[in-house]
């Protein structure tokens, strides 16, 4: 597993790394709400991909990597979940509307620890991602809300709502 791990997040390193320099890439907070492990917080990226697949059907897919810490509120001592994901998002096309949904799917990195009286225990596990989400502007600012279901590994339904700043308008 954690040479599937290793190959997967060598071939999104040289995707990233392959997109040309003016690629729109737009970048933010978010605040998640997750069914097993409470409230949590992080950091996002999106960025154009779809370059690497030429013209056609995926011309228009979107990368989006976050890092995102959870505060489960079950534990009775302290503890940690630790949320790493690597996406593609797919827009569904609207005319005239400023509603922009999409759906994607990924992978999900979650490591979970425990500390207590000095000793510290922790899990990796990993899994894949089913989301969908609607993109809108928020008085000005680039907005977006999902909701993603976590198949294998940490397996969980979170809510998420952020801001991205940067890239194209």
């Amino acid at each position: 597993m954690k040479k599937l791990l290793t190959e997967v997040c060598a071939v999104l390193a040289v995707s990233v790394m392959a997109e040309p320099a003016d690629a729109q890439v737009q970048f933010g907070a978010q605040a998640n709400y997750a069914d097993d492990f409470d409230f949590g917080v992080g950091a996002r990226a999106q960025f154009g991909i779809g370059s690497l697949f030429g013209e056609g059907a995926l011309e228009n897919l979107t990368g989006s990597v976050s890092a995102d810490i959870f505060f489960p509120g079950f534990c009775v001592v302290d503890c940690t979940y630790l949320e790493f994901n690597f996406n593609g998002l797919y827009p569904i096309e609207i005319e005239d509307s400023d509603l922009a949904p999409y759906v994607g799917a990924g992978l999900h990195i979650g490591r979970f620890s425990v500390e207590s009286g000095g000793v510290t225990s922790s899990n990796t596990e990993a899994g894949l991602n089913a989301l969908g989400g609607l993109n809108f502007d928020l008085g000005g600012l680039a907005a977006f809300a999902e909701a993603k279901i976590e198949l294998g590994g940490y397996e969980q339904f979170i809510l998420a709502f952020g801001i991205l700043f940067g890239g194209a308008d």
